[in-house]
């Protein structure tokens, strides 16, 4: 089988060899020659991954909203904290420094930390009339920035992560671009920081990232959109919930810096099961199509066939054969039931990947993956 025969080398080693045409060619050929339909029964498959790594628990309702008819001030900053005590210092101080036309309040919720996160925004809350603390039980960082977007008294919600910091003149930029565009959200661009915060790195052409910091809302854009609590990566309610729903402008200006968390989501998705919320992610969100009167169009489609492509399979790294091949199996299930008479606009090695989710491939579909990472 070929698939043996790739696993016989490192995913770096694969991914070189495929990186080169006549390579990916021979392969994609041989994969066609000894193609044989993946049987797996889907509800068997399922049963894999659900032993794997369960989905998570849908809630039902979206977080009450309590705002004032009027809001009270131009813009929210909602900062989620969770076990941040070597950061969340800095990142308070880099947005209440903020030297802005616009008045803006800051809400920080402390999801159940278990260090000095709590005492230290409780230090801060107290020498500045700015910041509001709420402290809840533990319910990860999208029941936390829930409650902040359910408690915010702006016109306009910015997102910053604890361990990240905003850049002098954010919010003025953020704001100004806003009203200027006068388009529902705006999205400025981002700087890489380490994680001792000694090294700076601007990122390399248009940012393409769906995480919802370094960009500026409407509240009106969350009126009916909730974070999906409970999931890891719930930042892909962006590009299925949000873009096709609101108007959208881009500013080419860094105002974020990032940092590079080695205890963050991302790098733990490499090693651990929780990585198949990646694919459960997807399964929710289309089902909250329907519930916006969002239309399945070509931009959606396109989307799904990256989230079952490169992202699924580097995020479920950590599932053994058995395991990727029942996620193999649910992907194509998941794909063939949405995608209607849509085919893939990204041209490429990514209609070789449509053809593998389309036809079960699963040889296809490693040498597509591994040819487009």
């Amino acid at each position: 089988m070929l698939d043996s025969l790739i696993r016989r080398f490192t995913n770096k080693m694969a991914r070189v060899l495929f990186r080169i045409n006549a390579v990916y060619a021979l392969a994609v050929k041989i994969s066609s020659l000894g193609f044989k339909t993946l049987q797996d029964d889907s509800e068997r498959a399922r049963d894999i991954l659900l032993s794997a790594s369960p989905k998570p628990k849908e809630l039902s309702h979206i977080e009450p909203r309590h705002w004032p008819i009027k809001p009270l001030y131009d813009i929210s900053v909602i900062v989620p904290c969770y076990n941040v005590e070597r950061f969340v210092s800095c990142c308070l101080e880099s947005i209440l420094c903020q030297e802005t036309s616009y008045s803006f309040e800051v809400i920080a919720i402390d999801d159940g930390s278990k260090d000095k996160t709590s005492g230290i925004l409780d230090k801060f809350a107290a020498s500045d009339r700015r910041l509001r603390v709420i402290h809840q039980e533990n319910r990860g960082l999208s029941g936390a920035r829930n409650v902040g977007i359910a408690n915010a008294q702006g016109a306009r919600f910015v997102f910053v992560d604890s361990d990240d910091m905003l850049k002098p003149g954010a919010l003025e930029l953020l704001g100004s671009a806003h009203d200027d565009c006068g388009t529902d959200f705006v999205t400025a661009s981002y700087d890489n920081i380490s994680e001792d915060g000694l090294t700076v790195t601007p990122i390399v052409g248009k940012r393409n990232h769906g995480a919802p910091w370094g960009r500026i809302y409407s509240r009106d854009i969350w009126k009916k959109i909730d974070f999906p609590e409970g999931y890891w990566f719930e930042d892909t309610v962006q590009g299925f919930l949000i873009d096709p729903l609101f108007t959208h402008s881009y500013v080419n200006e860094s105002v974020y810096l990032y940092r590079r968390n080695g205890e963050g989501i991302t790098a733990k998705c490499s090693s651990s099961k929780r990585g198949l919320d990646s694919y459960w992610i997807i399964e929710y969100l289309i089902d909250c199509l329907s519930d916006l009167h969002i239309s399945y169009n070509q931009a959606i489609h396109d989307k799904i066939i990256k989230q079952l492509g490169p992202i699924l399979w580097w995020r479920c790294s950590a599932l053994n054969n058995k395991e990727k091949k029942a996620l193999f199996v649910c992907a194509c299930e998941l794909f063939v039931a949405n995608s209607g008479e849509f085919r893939c606009s990204l041209g490429g090695r990514w209609n070789d990947l449509e053809l593998a989710l389309h036809d079960r491939n699963y040889q296809l579909w490693i040498i597509a993956v591994l040819g487009l990472s």
